[in-house]
């Protein structure tokens, strides 16, 4: 089989795309963690902001969708200047794919989908109000 491969020409392609396939789901997973990082960063910087509402009354529930809402917003500009950016770039990779347009729409939605579920399970994940991870009203408030 490998000859068949190498005696018709295709094999230096194969290999190429598969580079290219594991290349972009190593880039896929380093857009993941750093999403992951960013959210975790911003929640951490409002421990104190979360604590001080949490002291006053305010409801876990407001408090999770104020972290899911500033989460998913961040997500949602950067994944929108990533599109622009690759529709603008994909003319750059016609001659490079075979068979598949440069501006598929679904893989656009995919990559879309898979990052803005990965802000939205990061911002769960990094509530500190959460059951997962409880913290003291004291840890939270600020030292006086």
């Amino acid at each position: 089989m490998a000859d068949a491969f190498s005696s018709n020409g295709l094999f230096p392609f194969r290999i190429v795309a598969m580079l290219g396939g594991a290349f972009g789901l190593i880039a896929l997973s380093l857009a993941i963690v750093g999403l992951y990082g960013v959210v975790s960063f911003v929640v951490g910087r409002r421990t104190q902001e979360i604590g001080i509402r949490m002291a006053l009354g305010a409801q876990r529930s407001n408090v999770l969708r104020m972290i899911l809402a500033n989460g998913i917003s961040l997500a949602t500009v950067g994944v929108v200047i990533g599109m622009v950016v690759a529709l603008a770039a994909a003319p750059l990779m016609r001659s490079l794919l075979n068979g598949v347009s440069p501006r598929d729409p679904l893989t656009f939605v995919a990559v879309a989908l898979i990052l803005l579920t990965a802000t939205f399970v990061a911002s769960i994940l990094m509530w500190p109000c959460g059951a997962s991870k409880p913290v003291g009203f004291a840890e939270r408030l600020p030292a006086a």
